[in-house]
């Protein structure tokens, strides 16, 4: 391993892509309903309390996936523009 950073700005999108694939997909998870088939105690809370606990953690990881999208994209853009005001300090602009 050398000393240059090499950067592949089409390897960044493409982490970046996996980083949001399927997650729309991940996060449509639902819990069955339980008050109608087990209507024991417990089965209630299931349905309200445990559903919307659940929902409420895959759009928080929804979130957060994006989020790491959009950094990885950044990271990109950040190393271009490192690398194009070094070349410019380089050839004296």
């Amino acid at each position: 391993m050398g000393t240059t950073i090499r950067v592949s700005g089409a390897t960044l999108q493409s982490v970046a892509a996996l980083l949001g694939q399927g997650v729309d997909e991940y996060c449509s998870l639902r819990l069955m309903a339980l008050s109608g088939v087990a209507p024991v105690a417990g089965s209630a809370e299931h349905d309200g309390t445990m559903a919307s606990l659940l929902a409420s953690a895959l759009l928080s990881y929804a979130d957060v996936m994006r989020a790491d999208g959009a950094l990885v994209r950044g990271m990109g853009d950040a190393f271009n523009r490192a690398d194009s005001k070094a070349a410019e300090a380089l050839l004296g602009r």
